[in-house]
Protein backbone atom coordinates (compact mmCIF):
# COMPACT_ATOMS: atom_id res chain seq x y z
CA UNK A 1 0.00 0.00 0.00
CA UNK A 2 1.40 3.29 -0.90
CA UNK A 3 -0.09 6.08 2.26
CA UNK A 4 -3.25 6.18 3.43
CA UNK A 5 -6.26 7.13 0.64
CA UNK A 6 -7.20 11.09 1.23
CA UNK A 7 -9.16 12.93 -0.93
CA UNK A 8 -11.90 15.33 -1.27
CA UNK A 9 -15.74 15.55 -2.41
CA UNK A 10 -15.83 18.67 -4.74
CA UNK A 11 -18.87 21.44 -3.94
CA UNK A 12 -22.15 20.01 -4.95
CA UNK A 13 -23.58 23.50 -5.72
CA UNK A 14 -20.67 25.20 -7.48
CA UNK A 15 -20.36 22.62 -10.57
CA UNK A 16 -18.93 19.12 -9.44
CA UNK A 17 -15.46 18.77 -9.72
CA UNK A 18 -15.89 15.22 -7.87
CA UNK A 19 -13.58 13.16 -6.07
CA UNK A 20 -10.13 14.77 -5.94
CA UNK A 21 -7.46 11.95 -4.40
CA UNK A 22 -4.32 13.34 -2.93
CA UNK A 23 -2.64 10.37 -4.62
CA UNK A 24 -2.84 7.85 -1.61
CA UNK A 25 -4.33 4.19 -2.04
CA UNK A 26 -5.29 2.85 -4.75
CA UNK A 27 -7.41 4.46 -7.47
CA UNK A 28 -9.01 3.63 -10.43
CA UNK A 29 -11.13 5.87 -12.70
CA UNK A 30 -13.58 5.22 -15.65
CA UNK A 31 -15.26 8.16 -17.62
CA UNK A 32 -18.72 7.72 -15.12
CA UNK A 33 -17.02 6.59 -11.72
CA UNK A 34 -13.87 7.00 -9.55
CA UNK A 35 -13.07 4.94 -6.98
CA UNK A 36 -10.21 4.64 -4.15
CA UNK A 37 -9.93 2.24 -1.92
CA UNK A 38 -7.31 1.15 0.83
CA UNK A 39 -6.99 -2.60 2.21
CA UNK A 40 -9.06 -5.84 1.17
CA UNK A 41 -12.15 -6.43 -0.42
CA UNK A 42 -11.72 -10.26 0.40
CA UNK A 43 -15.05 -11.69 -1.69
CA UNK A 44 -13.88 -9.42 -4.30
CA UNK A 45 -13.74 -12.44 -7.35
CA UNK A 46 -16.66 -13.64 -6.02
CA UNK A 47 -18.15 -10.38 -6.72
CA UNK A 48 -16.60 -10.01 -10.47
CA UNK A 49 -18.02 -13.61 -11.42
CA UNK A 50 -21.45 -12.27 -10.38
CA UNK A 51 -20.82 -9.06 -12.48
CA UNK A 52 -19.82 -10.74 -15.51
CA UNK A 53 -16.18 -9.88 -14.93
CA UNK A 54 -12.89 -11.72 -14.97
CA UNK A 55 -11.99 -13.23 -11.71
CA UNK A 56 -8.80 -11.45 -11.72
CA UNK A 57 -10.69 -7.83 -11.92
CA UNK A 58 -8.85 -5.39 -10.29
CA UNK A 59 -10.90 -4.43 -6.74
CA UNK A 60 -11.59 -0.77 -8.01
CA UNK A 61 -13.25 -1.89 -11.06
CA UNK A 62 -15.26 -4.85 -9.71
CA UNK A 63 -16.66 -1.40 -7.12
CA UNK A 64 -17.34 0.66 -9.82
CA UNK A 65 -19.64 -2.20 -11.87
CA UNK A 66 -20.92 -3.03 -8.40
CA UNK A 67 -22.11 0.56 -7.58
CA UNK A 68 -23.38 0.52 -11.34
CA UNK A 69 -25.68 -2.67 -10.70
CA UNK A 70 -26.36 -2.45 -7.14
CA UNK A 71 -26.03 1.46 -5.96
CA UNK A 72 -25.31 1.81 -2.04
CA UNK A 73 -27.09 -2.14 -2.03
CA UNK A 74 -23.44 -3.04 -2.92
CA UNK A 75 -22.20 -2.18 0.38
CA UNK A 76 -24.07 -5.22 2.20
CA UNK A 77 -22.23 -7.86 -0.17
CA UNK A 78 -19.08 -6.37 0.61
CA UNK A 79 -16.34 -8.09 3.08
CA UNK A 80 -12.88 -7.53 3.96
CA UNK A 81 -11.47 -4.90 5.35
CA UNK A 82 -10.99 -1.67 3.73
CA UNK A 83 -11.91 1.82 3.37
CA UNK A 84 -13.06 2.99 0.21
CA UNK A 85 -14.49 6.33 -1.73
CA UNK A 86 -16.34 6.17 -4.72
CA UNK A 87 -17.92 8.97 -6.79
CA UNK A 88 -20.10 8.76 -9.68
CA UNK A 89 -19.41 12.16 -11.63
CA UNK A 90 -23.25 11.29 -13.78
CA UNK A 91 -25.27 11.34 -10.60
CA UNK A 92 -23.08 13.67 -8.67
CA UNK A 93 -23.24 11.84 -5.59
CA UNK A 94 -20.55 9.53 -3.55
CA UNK A 95 -19.85 6.97 -1.22
CA UNK A 96 -17.76 6.67 1.49
CA UNK A 97 -17.74 3.78 3.45
CA UNK A 98 -15.41 1.22 5.92
CA UNK A 99 -16.11 -2.59 6.48
CA UNK A 100 -18.53 -3.96 8.78
CA UNK A 101 -15.94 -3.82 11.95
CA UNK A 102 -14.64 -0.47 10.81
CA UNK A 103 -11.30 -2.43 10.74
CA UNK A 104 -10.09 0.21 8.42
CA UNK A 105 -11.32 3.97 9.43
CA UNK A 106 -12.80 7.03 7.91
CA UNK A 107 -11.91 10.72 9.26
CA UNK A 108 -14.18 13.42 7.30
CA UNK A 109 -15.29 17.22 7.71
CA UNK A 110 -16.90 19.57 5.45
CA UNK A 111 -14.84 22.87 4.73
CA UNK A 112 -15.73 25.93 1.99
CA UNK A 113 -18.55 23.39 0.67
CA UNK A 114 -16.23 20.71 0.36
CA UNK A 115 -16.37 17.13 2.44
CA UNK A 116 -12.45 16.26 2.85
CA UNK A 117 -11.68 12.78 3.89
CA UNK A 118 -8.68 10.57 4.62
CA UNK A 119 -8.47 7.13 6.69
CA UNK A 120 -5.98 8.71 8.77
CA UNK A 121 -5.95 11.91 10.29
CA UNK A 122 -2.84 13.18 9.51
CA UNK A 123 -3.61 13.32 5.62
CA UNK A 124 -7.07 14.44 6.48
CA UNK A 125 -4.80 18.03 8.25
CA UNK A 126 -2.94 18.03 5.28
CA UNK A 127 -6.17 18.45 2.38
CA UNK A 128 -7.39 21.87 5.26
CA UNK A 129 -6.79 24.67 3.97
CA UNK A 130 -5.82 25.89 7.65
CA UNK A 131 -5.35 23.86 11.16
CA UNK A 132 -7.97 23.39 13.45
CA UNK A 133 -7.51 24.91 16.89
CA UNK A 134 -7.70 22.81 20.03
CA UNK A 135 -10.64 21.67 21.16
CA UNK A 136 -10.58 23.36 24.93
Amino acid sequence: MNGPLAGAFGSLAAGQKGLELAGRGREDSSPDVVVAIEGRIENGSELARELGLGEHEVPERVLAAAHARWRTGMLERLSGRFALALWDRESTSGVLAVDRLAVRALFFCEEDGRLLFASELRPLLGLLSRRPAPDR
